[in-house]
């Protein structure tokens, strides 16, 4: 897939993507993240601009190991689900997908997200500040 078929998309979401400080990678992140258009060629095609609404969500088992001091693009949390002792991660997840797939879990989201007031988020605002973020080395 081409970074325009992710980019021009909804979401954009990444798995354990090891992000090196000024590298390429790093690099392009920061111009698609910060940026509202691109211009590119599809194989075969001209170029031409494309907007980027894809709003990236990058998920690891490892915190980052950088950023950019005052960056404002990077929102970063901590989710973790500590599992009882008598509750096996399997069931867990295996009970979540059933709840998601075949007992209106999505339609719960999506419920909860329509009910979401927004009216103040202004997206041009630095992401907001966690401790997690507070804890990568600038």
């Amino acid at each position: 897939m081409l970074g325009i078929d992710l980019w021009t998309r909804t979401w954009a979401i990444v798995d354990e993507e090891d992000v090196k400080a000024e590298s390429t990678c790093y690099n392009n992140l920061k111009t698609m993240i910060g940026g509202q258009s691109f211009e590119s060629s599809r194989k075969g095609e001209h170029f031409k601009k494309f907007k980027t609404p894809a709003q990236l969500i990058m998920n690891s088992n490892h915190p980052p190991t950088h950023i950019e001091a005052d960056d404002r693009r990077f929102f970063i949390s901590k989710w973790e689900t500590e599992f009882k002792p008598t509750e096996n991660k399997t069931d867990y997840f295996r009970n979540y997908v059933k709840w998601l797939e075949h007992e209106q879990g999505y339609e719960a989201i999506v419920g909860l997200l329509a009910e979401c007031d927004v009216s103040k988020v202004d997206i041009s605002d630095h992401a907001m500040m966690t401790d997690e973020k507070l804890q990568v080395p600038l």
